[in-house]
């Protein structure tokens, strides 16, 4: 509800932004163009002003429905690791059995150990990234919150969750999390807050990506 009441000041904002845009280039437009310019900024503003107006109750209905899925998504995330510390507490076990397994098939002793050396060493190497995601994630994750309360996001916490769990996912993950606090600094505290806030994100990833891992 916040979000949605500060939509219209933000969409005058950017509409007076445009207009002293315009104004400022009034010396190397002619003086039809500038007023056409001026004409569509004014009617673009009153039908976007209109439209929020009008769709207040969709857009809250859009919102509550992304918040849903996120939630769902973190429930579901938490029950994942849940169940990832579950199968690493009975591991020993299942790479005793696979060891047994793969004793049915392989019956040269060289063979059969440098089978289970190799398993050995994958063990080993998916661990040590599991362990390096997660902290960097965890990482990751704390200074954005902190950096989220130094520009005085809203929902700091929240926000600053989504980036570290999205931070898991390769490649695109970054880019989903920083999706949605960059809208929300955009629709609450405006343009150069979305911006600062634009590159914050990008700063702690480029430290993740080149440094960290």
């Amino acid at each position: 509800n916040e979000i949605v009441s500060n939509l219209p000041a933000f969409i005058s904002m950017v509409i007076e932004a445009a207009k002293n845009t315009v104004t400022d280039l009034s010396e190397r437009l002619d003086e039809e163009t500038g007023a056409r310019l001026m004409d569509i900024i004014s009617k673009f503003g009153a039908e976007a002003l209109a439209f929020v107006s009008k769709g207040a109750g969709n857009v809250v209905a859009t919102l509550t429905g992304v918040i849903t899925k996120t939630a769902g998504f973190l429930f579901d995330f938490v029950l994942y690791i849940v169940a990832s510390f579950m199968l690493l507490h009975g591991y020993d076990n299942i790479k005793h059995s696979l060891k047994r397994f793969m004793r049915l098939f392989i019956k040269e002793p060289n063979r059969y150990d440098q089978a289970c050396q190799l398993l050995h060493d994958s063990d080993v190497i998916i661990e040590k990234y599991i362990v390096v995601r997660l902290a960097t994630s965890l990482g990751i994750g704390i200074i954005s919150y902190v950096g989220f309360l130094i520009f005085k996001m809203p929902y700091a916490l929240l926000l600053a969750l989504i980036i570290a769990v999205t931070n898991l996912i390769p490649y695109i993950g970054p880019f989903v999390g920083a999706a949605p606090v960059v809208v929300i600094a955009l629709a609450t505290n405006g343009l150069s807050s979305a911006i600062w806030v634009s590159v914050f994100i990008l700063v702690i990833q480029q430290i993740e990506g080149n440094i960290l891992t």
